[in-house]
């Protein structure tokens, strides 16, 4: 909910999340929406879902079926868009990256 207005976007649309404080932009296929919440929160509700997100950085959660190239340093999506992986989560990353190549 923003403004008082409740948006509704199919999870496996989404592409990403970006975080400004506790507004969160979602980045959609289609649309862009944004609502009140911290990052943390929001990817505890979507890791109940069937579409995996992954935590890149401190500020970006993003659908992993929407990345086009997974690399040590950046990722990119489907839309071109690049993302640098932060220090911390590149393991994490890496880890999710050698789980997907097993499953598909």
């Amino acid at each position: 909910m923003y403004k008082k207005v409740f948006y509704k976007m199919p999870v496996r649309k989404i592409r990403y999340f970006e975080s400004d404080k506790r507004k969160i932009y979602i980045y959609g296929t289609e649309v862009t929406n944004i609502f009140y919440k911290k990052l943390d929160e929001a990817e505890k509700q979507l890791a109940q879902k069937d579409v995996k997100f992954l935590r890149i950085s401190k500020s970006y959660l993003v659908n992993v079926s929407h990345i086009r190239e997974f690399r040590y340093e950046k990722n990119v999506m489907d839309d071109g868009r690049e993302f640098n992986t932060g220090s911390w989560y590149k393991g994490k990353i890496r880890q999710s990256y050698m789980e997907l190549m097993q499953e598909g």
